[in-house]
């Protein structure tokens, strides 16, 4: 795996959410904290998201993801983030 990986890896373990929303921008090249940053394709994207189903961050079932699961993904994670203190 590469490195970025490995820091993903470290970010789910603390319980903290990551996001996969550039599928459609691949490669290009943007200066971040002036250092180069090279975006990684879709394919390569996937390849992330699968491998980290298969490590069991993600159950997976049938090669695909369940209703539970996307609800998860989409709805529960994102009340969680956006809940306002009562």
């Amino acid at each position: 795996m590469e490195f970025r990986s490995e820091i993903i890896h470290k970010l789910l373990d603390m319980g903290c959410c990551v996001e996969y929303y550039t599928f459609g921008v691949e490669g290009i090249y943007t200066p971040y904290f002036n250092l180069p940053q090279n975006t990684p394709t879709d394919r390569q994207r996937i390849q992330d998201i699968t491998e980290l189903i298969d490590e069991g961050y993600i159950e997976m079932k049938n090669l695909g993801m369940n209703d539970e699961q996307i609800d998860m993904l989409l709805i529960e994670n994102t009340k969680r983030l956006l809940a306002l203190p009562e």
